[in-house]
């Protein structure tokens, strides 16, 4: 069985000799989102199966009085790659610094984007992490009140909303093709413009306990659709 994810679906990785024999071989070819799922399809002539990723097992939620602060904590799971809007959440954030009540933690390697980094390090209400360990992004979710997530790209599925529905967090994320169809209803969305950060993100946190709640339903949705397709993947017979 093959496992394809967007990088797969790069022309020059596709037109190395046999590669795409290779794939049709298999007994099955899965994708991990609908729109990678039609595209490998297409490249393929053959049919491929969606198997969404599946919600972290290390999800342990914190209740309200596991908390004890007053700050709403945001947490930005970043890769400061090209589709993610940068420059806008960059002019959001500058313009939320003075928020009394909300604090960003922002993850990732900023080395790629040292621009990013001098624009708001130093702000009272911006914390860099850096990389961390598995264990201490797990525990930096746990502690958040909201979740940021956000791409340009219509075809990505994002690690970081799937951790965020395991915790049942509230969330904010970007409204794409691929992300509307696979979490609908899911949290707030933004059309990636600083202006839409500067509304939704406060309104998130002020709602952050009843987004919770709506992400914990939306969880139990999710879950039921993973086992059903992956039963079925169990059941698909080996040529």
């Amino acid at each position: 069985m093959a496992d394809c994810h967007n990088g797969a679906l790069r022309p020059l990785w596709l037109a190395l000799p046999f590669v795409k024999r290779i794939l049709k071989a298999h007994c099955e070819v899965v994708a991990h989102n609908p729109m990678i799922a039609k595209q490998f399809s297409e490249a393929l002539a053959m049919p491929v199966r969606v198997l969404s990723d599946p919600l972290p097992s290390e999800a342990t939620e914190l209740g309200s009085n596991d908390m004890q602060k007053h700050d709403m904590v945001v947490l930005v799971p970043l890769s400061y790659r090209k589709d993610e809007p940068l420059e806008e959440l960059a002019q959001a954030i500058s313009r939320l610094a003075g928020h009394e009540r909300i604090r960003f933690v922002l993850t990732g390697n900023y080395a790629r984007a040292q621009w990013f980094y001098r624009s708001l390090v130093g702000l009272p209400n911006v914390r860099f992490t850096g990389y961390t360990s598995l264990s201490e992004y797990f525990g930096l979710l746990a502690k958040a009140d909201v979740i940021v997530c956000l791409t340009t790209d219509e075809s990505v599925q994002m690690c970081a909303l799937n951790e965020a529905l395991g915790y049942a967090k509230a969330v904010v994320r970007s409204s794409t093709a691929t992300l509307d169809e696979m979490y609908p209803g899911l949290g707030m969305t933004v059309d990636n413009t600083a202006e839409s950060f500067i509304k939704v993100i406060p309104r998130a946190c002020e709602r952050s306990e009843e987004l919770s709640e709506g992400a914990r339903s939306f969880r139990e949705i999710y879950e039921a659709g993973w086992k059903k397709s992956f039963s079925e993947l169990e059941m698909v017979e080996v040529r």
